[in-house]
């Protein structure tokens, strides 16, 4: 793909820049939806440690 015009060029540039930004958003989001799952696997090991010491 040959670009004869610049302004077009940095339109394709800026459009490519915020779909990488969507795709940062949404893998932050996913990792932090992970932190909740480990957390949850967290409190759940330490419930049951605690489970198994009554």
């Amino acid at each position: 793909m040959t670009y004869t015009n610049k302004k077009s060029l940095k339109k394709d540039e800026n459009g490519f820049a915020k779909a990488k930004l969507k795709v940062y958003a949404y893998e932050d989001s996913f990792a932090k939806a992970k932190l909740k799952v480990n957390a949850y696997e967290v409190s759940f090991a330490e419930a049951k440690l605690l489970g198994g010491t009554k």
